[in-house]
C-alpha cells in the first residue's frame, strides 16, 4: 500500500485560557515563538481565537502546537471541552497530495469540518478534519500547510495576528 500520511506535525489542544497557556509555554517551557490569531464581530468583540507555537524556535519550524480557547472557538473545539475538558483534540498529518489523500480518507472516515468551517476550495490552503476516533482513537486532520502553503494559494479567512513574545528592537 502507498503511504497515505506522512509525519505528524501538529497537535491541536483545547485550553481554558489561551493567553495564559501561551505565556506558560513560552516563559516556562521555552516553546515559541507564538502567533495568536483573532477574529472579531462588527462591534469589535473577539469571536474566535487560537494560537500556534513552534518547538523548533522559529515560525513554521519544528512541531507545531495549536491552542484553542474554549470560549472563543468553533463548536468542534467547544464541544470537545464540554465533553472532555482540556486536552489534545486532534493530530494533524502532512500528506504528499492533499486532494488525493482527502478523497481516499473520505472513503474511510466521516468529515467533521473542512478548511476551518469555510468549506473546501482548491484555490485556498485547505485542511480537513476526519472523525477517526473509532478506528484510530483521534480526530485526524490533514493539511496542505506547510506542504504547498506558499505555492500561489491564499488564506481562506482573515485574522488579526499577534506574535508572542514580542522581540524588542535595540
Amino acid at each position: 500500500m502507498a503511504k497515505l500520511l506522512n509525519s505528524v506535525f501538529q497537535a491541536g489542544i483545547v485550553v481554558e485560557d489561551l493567553e495564559a497557556k501561551v505565556k506558560y509555554y513560552a516563559e516556562e517551557l521555552g516553546i515559541g515563538p507564538w502567533k495568536i490569531f483573532r477574529t472579531r464581530d462588527a462591534d469589535g468583540n473577539v469571536k474566535s481565537m487560537f494560537a500556534r507555537g513552534w518547538t523548533g524556535g522559529a515560525m513554521n519550524k519544528g512541531f507545531e502546537l495549536e491552542l484553542f480557547d474554549k470560549d472563543f472557538t468553533y463548536p468542534m473545539y467547544s464541544d470537545f471541552f464540554k465533553e472532555k475538558g482540556t486536552g489534545v483534540q486532534h493530530l494533524c498529518f502532512g500528506c504528499e497530495d492533499f486532494e488525493a489523500t482527502r478523497a481516499e480518507l473520505i472513503k474511510r472516515f466521516p468529515v467533521i469540518m473542512d478548511s476551518c468551517v469555510r468549506g473546501y476550495d482548491p484555490s485556498h490552503v485547505n485542511c480537513t478534519y476526519f472523525d477517526a476516533r473509532k478506528e484510530l482513537g483521534i480526530i485526524l486532520e490533514i493539511s496542505e500547510y506547510p506542504i504547498g502553503a506558499e505555492e500561489g494559494k491564499t488564506a481562506s479567512y482573515q485574522w488579526e495576528e499577534e506574535v508572542y513574545p514580542v522581540k524588542v528592537k535595540i
